[in-house]
């Protein structure tokens, strides 16, 4: 009776983390004067918080294992780096705001905490390949919505009536609320493209069979599909992200070929940088720098080789970031502390690049970031999470023949590094935070093992 109750639970755990993925990015309501991040915060809160009430109610009353010894040492650099936050918001002067988040981020202790807790749910829960395939297919399905709203949002057919829309600012925000934070979901998701198509057009597989016909339906559906993604990723003209998925690319290209075929890999890399410099000397040149009537979207581009005079902002806040660092170096200031700290080191200069009174609350680079609110032992932490996380991964992905929990490993892989690159020029938000955790516990959980079901 207990393993037949046992195995409901398990499918009612997999029904809400399977609604997580889909919902989160997709919510947002203007009810409140936060539109986005409240929304996504207290969708995310409530499954997580079911999910670990039925964890809680399987391993007391069902008496199922919580974990083995030694999966403690793949959630050790997690649980490392979230006692260190903790550390930081205890010792803060802004303990509310480090606790509760700051009103419009809404990233504060109490949602790292559940992200933490959503890590530990899937590592310890999750089963079999066919549980991360369903992942996937959520993933997807939320993207496929994402994207087809922001297309939307470019054609001026938006039913939501923005203060700035996009067909006027040619840049696509669809439901994660800004650009920037679009293009980093973006690259999360994207990758998994990689892996829907070997699943459906892998002549090596033998575990699947289809119909002869069906690859025939789905090749022209899947080819639009991640053709609009990659429209979706360039309207968003977030330089950050453009550059996370050139380096995103390039890593996989490194993966896939690089062991094996060598002088293709050269030849590629060095066709890449002869189209960077080729790039970099017209966007330089006198005849483009002195042409007026460009387009966004080439104005854009441009940028990405005039960093001082585009970033002027970033670079900024970058310098006031290390000087903060110097002061409070050891725990930094506490989480969503960037508001307050900022304040005292404002310079009139960044009036003229942004708006009047608009105070900055992020240094827009996730790794200063870290310093700021957790000091030189948060970053340390943070750094010792990601590493580990890519030398477990890689490890397992480059040893013996391939398979196919090797390739879904490479994909997380792939869209971590590549969002993490879009965060040198940005920040993390609700929904990428909590991808963000998700993606190490499935990957962790690769490396453990899944069952072959």
């Amino acid at each position: 009776m207990n393993k037949k109750n046992l195995g409901k639970i398990n499918v009612l755990m997999e029904g809400v983390w399977l609604l997580i993925f889909f919902l989160v990015p997709l919510f947002f309501t203007n009810l409140l004067n936060s539109v986005w991040q409240i929304s996504k915060l207290s969708l995310s809160l409530f499954f997580i918080e079911v999910l670990l009430f039925l964890w809680i109610f399987k391993t007391l009353f069902l008496k199922e294992k919580i974990f083995k010894k030694d999966q403690i040492k793949f959630i050790c650099p997690g649980f490392i780096f979230i006692f260190i936050l903790g550390l930081a918001v205890l010792f803060s002067d802004f303990q509310q705001y480090g606790f509760w988040g700051y009103y419009f981020r809404q990233m504060g202790y109490l949602a790292y905490l559940h992200f933490f807790l959503f890590f530990l749910v899937l590592f310890f829960n999750l089963k079999t390949k066919k549980q991360v395939q369903r992942i996937f297919y959520a993933i997807l399905a939320s993207l496929f919505l994402v994207v087809f709203y922001g297309i939307l949002q470019i054609l001026g057919v938006d039913p939501i009536n923005w203060s700035e829309p996009a067909f006027l600012t040619q840049r696509i925000f669809s439901t994660l609320g800004q650009p920037n934070f679009l293009g980093s979901w973006l690259l999360l998701t994207g990758p998994i493209f990689i892996w829907l198509s070997w699943y459906y057009f892998s002549p090596k597989k033998t575990n699947q069979s289809f119909p002869s016909t069906t690859p025939l339906l789905i090749v022209p559906l899947i080819v639009c599909f991640f053709f609009f993604t990659l429209l979706a990723l360039i309207l968003t003209q977030s330089r950050g992200a453009w550059i996370g998925f050139l380096f995103s690319g390039l890593f996989l290209l490194i993966i896939l070929i690089g062991p094996t075929r060598k002088k293709l890999l050269f030849k590629i890399l060095f066709l890449f940088l002869i189209l960077s410099g080729t790039i970099f000397f017209l966007f330089n040149s006198s005849s483009f720098l002195n042409k007026e009537d460009q387009s966004i979207f080439l104005t854009r581009i441009k940028s990405l080789t005039q960093l001082k005079e585009t970033g002027g902002l970033r670079i900024i806040l970058w310098q006031q970031s290390l000087d903060l660092i110097r002061e409070k170096p050891f725990l930094g200031y506490g989480l969503e502390s960037q508001h307050f700290v900022f304040a005292p080191v404002y310079q009139p200069e960044q009036a003229t690049l942004e708006s009047i009174n608009l105070m900055p609350d992020r240094a827009h680079n996730d790794f200063l970031d870290t310093l700021l609110v957790s000091g030189i032992l948060g970053g340390l932490a943070y750094l010792f999470l990601i590493i580990s996380s890519f030398y477990l991964g890689l490890k397992y992905v480059l040893k013996s023949k391939f398979s196919e929990e090797k390739l879904m490993g490479l994909v997380l892989l792939t869209g971590l590094l590549g969002y993490l690159i879009s965060l040198q020029f940005s920040f993390a938000v609700i929904t990428t935070t909590l991808y963000f955790w998700a993606y190490l516990a499935i990957i962790l959980k690769i490396i453990y093992g899944l069952e072959d079901k």
